[in-house]
């Protein structure tokens, strides 16, 4: 394929997520619409009595409901978008466990164990290298704090942990890697959908931290040829801050990034549980 058909390919991409990120946008606004709407109903009495206390209380609900909104919002968006991209999917309800492969999961446990430990390892050591650049640079976490606490709700981490592992896999592996991989070599599909996959984040501070993992979950893919795999490896590496956030509230100790023995020793830790993952360059499961 030719330079030419190559940037197309690349620009069809380009809006494809372009589209999926003015529908997050647009259903931010239908949801909040709607729950404004609601309240007007429901509370028709006050809107009759009192506007400026109504207009207030409308404001309240929504910043309550937030987390809850945006959520809903990327779900939507994501869903649309794998609705845009069924045609590369080439995935229906009957041949949908053999578009996932997960067998692997369940009869490989060496697999399992492996890809568990990389993740953890990975998660662990991207999160404290993150929070070194920070403190380094002390750059202002500001707004990193704010999606933290939306995704702290328990609607946040459900999304986190199970729905925005499957949803953006079958995206970006299953639909943005196959497609890049007509046109590109495997390896240079990786590193593309990887760029897509921190850009569509929309998360600057954390931009290489997912890069990176982007790099990990279509080296993965292409290795196992199973987008259950990888989206298991998603789910752990999510799972690792949300379980240290967890740990650190019960116990009552703050993030600071004034690092101390301790956040080295998790570095390491992490360093090591990627060694050991390692192994997984080992194995061929490619058909």
């Amino acid at each position: 394929m030719g330079k030419k058909q190559k940037m197309l390919k690349f620009l069809k991409i380009f809006v494809y997520l372009g589209i999926g990120i003015a529908l997050q946008i647009i259903f931010l606004f239908i949801i909040s619409g709607g729950v404004g709407m609601l309240f007007e109903i429901t509370h028709s009495k006050l809107l009759s009595t009192d506007i400026i206390k109504f207009k207030s209380s409308v404001e309240n609900i929504i910043k309550i409901s937030m987390p809850l909104i945006i959520i809903s919002s990327a779900i939507l968006s994501n869903i649309s978008l794998i609705f845009l991209g069924r045609k590369q999917l080439q995935c229906t309800v009957l041949n949908i466990r053999e578009f996932l492969n997960i067998n692997k999961l369940f009869i490989d446990k060496k697999l399992i164990f492996i890809v568990t430990l990389f993740a953890m390892g990975l998660s662990l050591v991207l999160s404290e290298i993150m929070g070194i650049v920070i403190n380094i640079f002390k750059i202002d976490i500001s707004s990193l704090d704010k999606i933290n606490n939306i995704l702290g709700s328990f609607s946040g981490l459900i999304y986190v942990i199970l729905l925005a592992p499957i949803l953006e896999e079958i995206i970006f592996r299953g639909i943005i890697l196959r497609s890049l991989k007509k046109s590109f070599k495997f390896s240079t599909s990786i590193y593309i959908s990887s760029f897509f996959f921190a850009l569509y984040h929309m998360n600057f501070i954390k931009f290489i931290p997912i890069f990176i993992l982007g790099y990990f979950l279509g080296y993965i893919y292409k290795k196992t040829n199973s987008l259950g795999v990888v989206i298991y490896f998603h789910m752990i590496y999510n799972l690792i801050p949300v379980a240290i956030t967890v740990f650190r509230k019960y116990y009552n100790i703050s993030r600071s990034y004034d690092y101390t023995l301790n956040d080295i020793a998790v570095l390491l830790f992490g360093v090591l549980l990627i060694t050991w993952g390692v192994g997984l360059k080992k194995l061929n499961y490619i058909k």
